[in-house]
């Protein structure tokens, strides 16, 4: 216990002062069993955390850690895991605060567009897929001793394959070069991952668990009245948001004290209650999205010190188990997620607002008793609640793994073969994502088999901080349009800011006014692969015609070319567009692409049958051929018409049919308008074979068959 204490209250400025940084937190108590002096040096921890929000976990484990290399005289550093950029720097702001330093200095954060790190920095929070890139790009892990995967419980892709990616690596470093590896989860499933931790013939991986100090917490229910829906066809109803606002104003009033968290599907959702609650309480209105400024998000997530007003902070899920908000007594939850869907049979990949977990709602309530007893109103019955799924679906089941695919294959394991992955990659969605990189050259068949590797052009792809499709769009769109202007369409499509009415030619319009500083990093970023090695003119924005941004957007999103049908209202109100894909979709009302006869999409939302536009750029049809590849077909098609062939030749992008002209049947149009017939009608329909003949020849046959 001695030596416990001599660790924790240690000031040394080669370790970090845990009996500072741990002071009040329940997770303090995990503190000696990860130090544990008692096993042999180069033996690499594999240790399983499970605790509640609220604990500490995150504060305390890393650092802990961290003094247990310096203990054993081992380099290298912490690098933790958060599954979102906020909370990545959140970890960072705190540890960094309770150490009395600078972020940058022992505690640091790299996420995407954003670094604050240095030679001295021991511990290092990263999103998921930083790290995963990071993977990939150094297979070795070079100069990293620990790695810190938080949050594993929500099941992200990105974790999932960075989970079997770091448990491979740590097998090979094995005692020559350990890599201690720590898993963390809100959720009491220790077991399944200790099974996935642990290599086969070793001593099983440790199990450390925490309970979170808990405060009352009292439930309100507030249904939508009547047979109000809160979802119909087009997503979050009017009625349904209008439920909610009214539902926090009285909240507030009901409620006397403490700040208001109010969990709501996503960015469009927040902005709508945003608007309605503004001015209506005397509370201050705070969206918190991965889109809000750094500047901001620190603000909200600080410790309230003296405040004049209450608080009603806006989230979607980003706030549900790995952010505090600090001053939080009430609790508003919409009872939805958003969450990513594959439709292979429609060739769609997109969101979709469903239902909430019960997990996931039982975690939002809990922020409400996080620092004292709280209060959770939830927008739904009691009996709608029993009726909710247990978990959030694992993103591997849902979601499109053209990423995920690529990723693997770069780290030579295409399939997941070798690696110990949570759960196998779907058969159908591996497939499309195969085709898909087949398509953008991004792998390739190793000879006869049915085994493939990653390309050259794919190896590029894997490195850039972009979807692959993007990024050939990238490459591609730098040799028709520049790469300034590709550089630039790629990382409006690749951030977190929305289209207002689905057109992304106004998003760049306001990125190129406003300037933030991610997307300007991010556009740099891009700008420079585009260049190297290419010598494509930089495009400048007074040259671009007003069908670029389209072509590029194309060229990532084939499938998703349109063309509107001429079923539309008036002036293209309420147009529908038929994608290539096959699949049909709209525009949000009052787009200002309305009336466009062609579209390049990069964002669908699926709501049941009915996709709707969300990000779009104009397109024209020569743009649109041109983007095309291999979905441009020309074919020609013979059919009998009264009794006579009738051929016709037929050019089509997908499923959109461009052109059919009539042309001289061939005696081999004769033959192929012979097969459709029979194929279309049957043989004895075909021949004419009356009603009573085929009657009396199934009789015949019958009978010859008993």
């Amino acid at each position: 216990m001695n030596d416990v204490n001599r660790n924790m209250n240690s000031n040394s400025p080669k370790e970090f002062a845990l009996d500072a940084v741990a002071a009040g937190l329940p997770a303090a108590r995990l503190i000696p069993a990860l130090l544990d002096d008692q096993q042999p040096t180069e033996t690499p921890l594999r240790a399983v955390v499970v605790a509640p929000p609220g604990t500490g976990k995150t504060t305390v484990v890393p650092p802990t850690l961290a003094n247990r290399l310096h203990h054993r005289g081992r380099e290298g550093k912490v690098v933790v895991t958060q599954p979102r950029r906020m909370a990545a720097r959140a970890a960072a702001r705190r540890l960094a605060h309770l150490t009395g330093t600078k972020v940058g200095e022992q505690v640091g954060y790299t996420v995407r567009g954003d670094r604050k790190t240095s030679d001295a920095t021991k511990v290092e929070f990263v999103t998921t897929g930083i790290l995963l890139r990071r993977l990939i790009s150094n297979p070795d892990a070079t100069g990293i001793a620990t790695i810190v995967l938080d949050e594993v419980h929500e099941r992200q892709l990105d974790t999932d394959l960075t989970f079997a990616m770091v448990q491979q690596l740590g097998e090979l470093r094995g005692t020559a070069d350990p890599l201690d590896i720590v898993v963390m989860s809100a959720t009491l499933d220790a077991e399944f991952w200790v099974g996935l931790l642990t290599t086969d013939g070793a001593e099983p991986a440790q199990t450390l668990s925490v309970e979170a100090v808990t405060y009352p917490l009292r439930e309100h229910w507030a249904p939508l009245p009547g047979t109000q829906r809160a979802l119909d066809a087009r997503g979050v109803t009017n009625q349904f948001l209008q439920h909610i606002v009214q539902t926090v104003i009285k909240t507030v009033d009901d409620e006397p004290d403490g700040d208001v968290l109010v969990f709501l599907p996503g960015a469009r959702e927040i902005d709508r209650v945003a608007q309605q609650l503004t001015g209506a309480t005397p509370c201050e209105v705070l969206p918190l999205l991965g889109s809000t400024p750094a500047a901001e998000q620190d603000r909200i997530l600080s410790p309230p010190t003296s405040r004049r007003t209450r608080r009603i902070v806006l989230a979607t899920n980003v706030a549900e188990s790995a952010l505090t908000v600090s001053g939080v007594r009430i609790v508003v939850d919409a009872g939805l997620d958003r969450q990513p869907r594959l439709d292979t049979g429609r060739g769609v990949a997109g969101l979709v607002t469903v239902g909430a977990a019960k997990s996931a709602m039982v975690q939002r309530a809990g922020r409400a008793a996080r620092e004292a007893p709280g209060l959770v109103v939830r927008c739904l019955s009691d009996a709608e609640f029993a009726a909710r799924p247990a978990h959030r679906p694992a993103e591997v089941r849902t979601a499109d793994l053209t990423q995920a695919v690529l990723d693997l294959a770069s780290w030579g394991a295409a399939d997941g073969s070798g690696l110990k992955l949570p759960e196998p990659l779907p058969a159908r969605a591996f497939n499309a994502a195969v085709d898909g990189l087949t398509q953008l050259g991004a792998v390739e068949r190793t000879g006869l088999s049915e085994k493939f590797q990653v390309t050259d052009l794919g190896r590029k792809l894997s490195v850039l901080p972009v979807d692959p499709r993007l990024g050939r769009a990238l490459y591609d769109g730098t040799e028709f349009v520049g790469a300034r202007l590709a550089a630039d369409v790629v990382a409006a499509l690749s951030s977190d800011e929305r289209a207002e009415g689905a057109d992304l030619g106004k998003l760049l319009g306001r990125l190129r006014s406003t300037r933030p500083k991610r997307w300007i990093d991010d556009a740099a970023r891009l700008l420079r692969a585009a260049s190297r090695g290419n010598a494509a003119p930089h495009t400048g924005y007074d040259s671009a015609g007003p069908y670029d941004p389209g072509l590029v957007t194309a060229l990532a999103y084939p499938q998703q070319i349109a063309r509107r049908r001429p079923t539309g209202g008036a002036h293209g109100d309420n147009a529908e567009y038929l994608l290539a894909s096959g699949t049909a979709a709209s525009l949000p009302r009052g787009s200002s692409l309305q009336g466009a006869p062609w579209l390049a999409i990069a964002d669908v939302t699926l709501h049941g049958e009915r996709a709707i536009i969300r990000t779009a750029a104009e397109l024209d049809q020569d743009y649109a051929e041109l983007a095309a590849g291999t979905l441009l077909t020309e074919q020609t098609q013979a059919r009998f018409v009264d009794g006579k062939v009738s051929a016709r030749a037929i050019v089509q992008l997908g499923a959109i049919q461009l052109s059919s002209t009539p042309i001289k049947p061939t005696p081999e149009h004769t033959r192929d308008a012979v097969a459709a017939d029979i194929r279309s009608a049957g043989v004895l329909e075909f021949f004419g074979v009356s009603a009573e003949a085929k009657q009396h020849a199934s009789f015949n046959s019958l009978r010859a068959r008993l």
